[in-house]
């Protein structure tokens, strides 16, 4: 029988309509270079040949095509244009369909080319379910893949068409013992060709009665598409990318997702551009994270490069700790103090040495960088079911079933109460300048010379708006058991300062706490209102087990209020008594967790020696109230 090739959309045949918004392709399109790097490295290090030492090389490479070498382009811009024509009134849509047919008027189209090497291909190309072919071309939202492994072939596939102007990628592989076979997928919208509504989805092959299937005689196809050893290429179609960005993108997301595999040897990654070859490997990524540092590099334009901290911690810490959570030794812990990192960071990765994400607990006494792996088949195992279509989080709410989500809730948790224990084991050295808006680091007392902390004392409105969103997440408890008589449900969004002219109203974050008996009030019906601060500190000094707080407002205030609050090892907020506290070698009047009738100034520090019931160290929150 003679092959019919085209793209083939099937029969809608009376089912659900499909627009424009595709949950699969939106959901990569935050980070969508970081996350494009992310699937398809992953997916092809999955595919290594098992039992041999050749490391995985994968190549992205951005060519020119003459647009007569991409099969029947004009069948695509037809389906583009069909779909704006059943869905008018999407504005989005119709953006797209200009874009695309501007593209489609070029002699020539952009297609980033990604090929892997060392790896088995596609396999199961003729199996209907439950292969990688499969799992790849002709599902949706459906893994493959089971157990540890990395990628999912689920909706990770999608990343790639984010950067296509056309929605329209073309697989080719080769696989041992079953050969070659090539074929293309578009994901547009629904639409009607000849009076009849068609699926959003569409193929490239081999048209048959009732589907497409793969070409297989690699002979009958242009050079460029053909494959003569194991593995497998993706052409994106009408490249999206931006022309002095792309490379430089795709390097250090690379990197900082991947650098361990490179470092250990596993994997190589080149990146092609106008003739131009740049080669990621164990030699050089050193260097070129190193230049990631210099050049202060950010993926997508926002997500922060790290690597090269954890590349260094890496390379000059030797000692590792280990842990037990499902079975015995199953995670291991590279954990420092970097004086030249004040940071608090640690790096999460399965035993496929992939990123998953940075840790990053703000509401800790001491500065570290760590690098965890999680070792264990049955901890990978629960971790990877745990983990979002992006695998970038451990959240057990993502599991469906509620006693595999138990389950699962408890070993996370198990997790989290194990790194916080490396954490605190680490020896408080404060040799490196911080500041907290809110209070809650702390610096040791010998820097409290005035000088030396007034030196580290900086206004508020210069702290990076990212660290304050931190602060402000940290200060949101997730449990309502929060200290009696503050009210935190206010949805107010606080201000400092304000425009316009006229007095403007005293500043506060929209918490109320009221005092007295019965329903939190008085008969004098007091109320309070917490105040933003320029800063807080609290230097400890661990002789005299004492807290010197300092204080700066932003305006003058009579009769506040200073409440202290300790963070538990499970992250909580509860009350933490005051015993003594002194101003000026005045004692000070106070009732539980609070200093009551302070009188604090916005042109100087106000320094309060605290003495605590609680005869130990901890991560301390100070508010600070005033009276209407």
């Amino acid at each position: 029988m003679e092959e019919i090739r085209g793209w083939y959309f099937p029969d809608n045949k009376g089912g659900q309509d499909e627009g424009f918004e595709n949950q699969g392709i939106n959901q990569f399109k935050m980070s969508p270079y970081g996350k494009l790097a992310r699937e398809i490295i992953q997916n092809s290090y999955d595919a290594k040949i098992k039992g041999e030492d050749k490391k995985v090389k994968v190549e992205f490479k951005l060519v020119k095509m003459d647009k007569n070498r991409i099969p029947n382009l004009e069948s695509i811009k037809e389906s583009i244009n069909a779909s704006a024509e059943y869905f008018p009134e999407s504005e989005r849509l119709e953006k797209f369909r200009q874009v695309a047919n501007e593209k489609f008027e070029s002699d020539t189209i952009d297609v980033l080319k990604i090929s892997d090497y060392n790896t088995t291909g596609l396999v199961g190309i003729e199996k209907r379910i439950n292969s990688a072919w499969y799992g790849l071309i002709k599902s949706s939202g459906n893994s493959t893949k089971s157990g540890v492994s990395g990628g999912s072939y689920g909706s990770g596939k999608h990343a790639a068409f984010v950067f296509s102007y056309f929605r329209t990628i073309l697989y080719g592989t080769y696989v041992e013992d079953e050969g070659y076979a090539f074929q293309g997928k578009s994901i547009l919208c629904s639409h009607k060709k000849d009076g009849v509504v068609k699926s959003n989805i569409g193929y490239w092959g081999n048209i048959t009665e009732d589907e497409c299937k793969p070409i297989r005689n690699q002979e009958t196809m242009d050079e460029f598409y053909r494959r003569n050893q194991t593995g497998t290429d993706l052409y994106i179609i009408g490249a999206k990318l931006e022309k002095e960005e792309w490379v430089e993108n795709i390097i250090y997301s690379v990197i900082e997702n991947f650098w361990k595999l490179i470092i250990e040897d596993k994997l190589e990654v080149s990146i092609v551009n106008d003739g131009k070859n740049i080669n990621i490997d164990s030699k050089n990524i050193r260097a070129l994270a190193q230049m990631g540092k210099e050049e202060n590099a950010k993926i997508d334009e926002h997500d922060i490069f790290n690597a090269y901290k954890f590349i260094e911690l890496n390379d000059s810490v030797e000692e590792v700790r280990y842990g037990s959570i499902c079975n015995e030794n199953d995670v291991e812990l590279k954990i420092a103090k970097l004086p030249q990192y004040p940071e608090k960071k640690i790096l999460k990765m399965r035993d496929t040495e992939m990123k998953i994400n940075i840790f990053s607990p703000r509401k800790r006494p001491v500065n570290f960088i760590g690098i965890l792996i999680a070792k264990g088949e049955e901890l990978n195992k629960q971790l990877r079911e745990s983990e979002p279509q992006t695998h970038d989080a451990w959240n057990a709410d993502n599991i469906e079933d509620e006693e595999d989500r138990r389950k699962v809730r408890d070993t996370i948790r198990k997790l989290d109460v194990w790194i916080n224990e490396q954490i605190d084991s680490l020896s408080y050295v404060d040799d490196i300048e911080e500041f907290d808006a809110e209070g809650l680091d702390f610096l040791n007392l010998e820097d409290d010379d005035s000088n030396g902390i007034e030196e580290m004392q900086r206004p508020f409105d210069e702290i990076v708006s990212k660290e304050e969103d931190e602060q402000e997440i940290l200060a949101v408890q997730k449990n309502t058991n929060l200290p009696n008589g503050i009210d935190k449900t206010s949805g107010e969004d606080p201000k400092i300062g304000g425009e316009g002219e006229g007095n403007q109203d005293r500043i506060r974050d929209g918490k109320e706490k009221k005092t007295g008996n019965g329903n939190n009030t008085t008969g004098s019906g007091e109320t309070y209102h917490e105040i933003r601060m320029k800063y807080v500190k609290t230097p400890y000094d661990s002789e005299k087990n004492i807290y010197r707080v300092i204080i700066r407002t932003i305006e003058d205030l009579e009769n506040s209020e200073i409440h202290f609050l300790r963070c538990t090892d499970s992250g909580e907020l509860e009350k933490i008594n005051v015993k003594k506290a002194f101003l000026d070698g005045k004692e000070l009047d106070v009732s539980g967790n609070t200093v009551k009738n302070i009188n604090l100034r916005e042109d100087e520090d106000t320094k309060i020696e605290v003495e605590f019931e609680t005869k130990r160290k901890c991560i301390m929150e100070v508010r600070v109230y005033v009276q209407d």
